[in-house]
């Protein structure tokens, strides 16, 4: 292993990463076994770090994600308001071919997915607030 080993990289929900890889990278470097002298040596996994990205912006328009949640629920909960729905943005000539779909809390690029549906929809969700007593979700 030796002169071989240049990098490692941790998984970022470990709460004693630090401490094992600073040791590790303590061990190596006094033995002249990394290069740069270790700086790059723990590097954190990039996907923990765009998830948790992702998950704050999220967590910041929270209330936008939630209204469009309640209203995607509402119009799936029964096919007579998804037909009205469809009908709305029909007449409305709402262009997209999307499908509204309810996102999966723990995983951001659904509910990415279901923000970018919702948005071509925003006039069709308007209107059904208009048309429909008992939706008063519109985002």
């Amino acid at each position: 292993m030796k002169d071989k080993l240049f990098t490692i990289t941790l998984d970022n929900e470990c709460s004693s990463h630090d401490i094992y890889s600073a040791n590790l990278r303590d061990h190596l470097s006094n033995k002249n076994n990394l290069m740069l002298k270790g700086q790059l040596f723990v590097v954190r996994c990039y996907a923990h770090i765009l998830n948790a990205v992702a998950q704050d912006v999220i967590a910041s328009i929270h209330g936008v994600v939630y209204s469009i949640r309640e209203s995607i629920k509402f119009i799936k909960a029964s096919s007579a308001r998804e037909e009205k729905f469809a009908e709305i943005a029909l007449q409305l000539e709402i262009p997209s071919t999307k499908t509204l779909c309810l996102d999966v809390t723990t995983q951001w690029n659904t509910t990415y997915l279901m923000l970018l549906a919702a948005l071509d929809y925003k006039q069709t969700f308007t209107t059904l607030e208009t048309c429909d007593d008992n939706y008063n979700e519109a985002p």
